[in-house]
């Protein structure tokens, strides 16, 4: 099945049988699609065209032009085929559109075909099974306990301990030079005392970090 949206939420436009399509057909045209690749964006979405959002433009019947994006699919499993339905677990980059994919994969396999479901599993080293339901959260009462701190929330980052007055720096929006610092784009600076001052990210053109979020006293 096509849509106009390339998901089940659109209008469709193409139905075709896959019933003798082959998982080993699809495994084949799976490899096509992981790595680094360039992805053309759905119609209808927030990208914006001359300040129109594209999805707007959709709704007016226009079609246009999209630049492909560059995005990375890490790896992209079968779940499960039943000669209708397509299950896969992906691993990607932001701003991939899992659409996309579906509907690409669909034109190469002849038959068409959307999205259907998507259920995201991860983010960064957020798991959902580190989530909680709003039942759980109705039946706790005291939510903001179940609230990770922001220390437990980028303690995935590296960490660097900062004198006084690259603390003061900081806090006044101020980037900071950090000699040594190698590996990573991103880290957490703390104080003397070891508490969380700031994100801080490196800027390629300078190499000082700058803020990217300052935390409360």
């Amino acid at each position: 099945v096509e849509t106009d949206t390339w998901d089940s939420s659109g209008t469709i436009v193409s139905q075709r049988d896959a019933g003798a399509l082959k998982l080993t057909e699809l495994q084949g045209i799976l490899p096509r699609y992981t790595g680094d690749i360039m992805q053309v964006p759905p119609m209808y979405s927030a990208l914006k065209r001359q300040g129109t959002p594209l999805y707007r433009l959709a709704r007016r019947g226009e079609e246009v032009e999209r630049d492909p994006r560059p995005v990375t699919i890490s790896s992209m499993d079968v779940l499960r085929w039943d000669q209708q339905r397509l299950s896969l677990r992906i691993v990607c980059s932001k701003g991939t559109y899992i659409r996309s994919l579906a509907h690409d994969i669909g034109q190469d396999a002849g038959t068409g075909a959307c999205l259907e479901v998507l259920r995201r599993t991860a983010i960064g080293h957020f798991t959902l099974e580190q989530a909680h339901t709003l039942e759980e959260l109705e039946q706790h009462g005291a939510w903001l306990g179940l609230l990770q701190s922001s220390a437990q929330a980028l303690a995935h980052l590296p960490r660097r301990s900062l004198s006084e007055e690259e603390v003061a720096e900081l806090r006044y929006g101020r980037p900071v030079s950090l000699a040594g610092v190698e590996g990573t784009e991103l880290l957490c600076a703390v104080d003397s005392a070891g508490r969380l001052v700031a994100l801080v990210g490196r800027d390629q053109r300078t190499g000082m970090w700058r803020p990217e979020k300052v935390f409360g006293l």
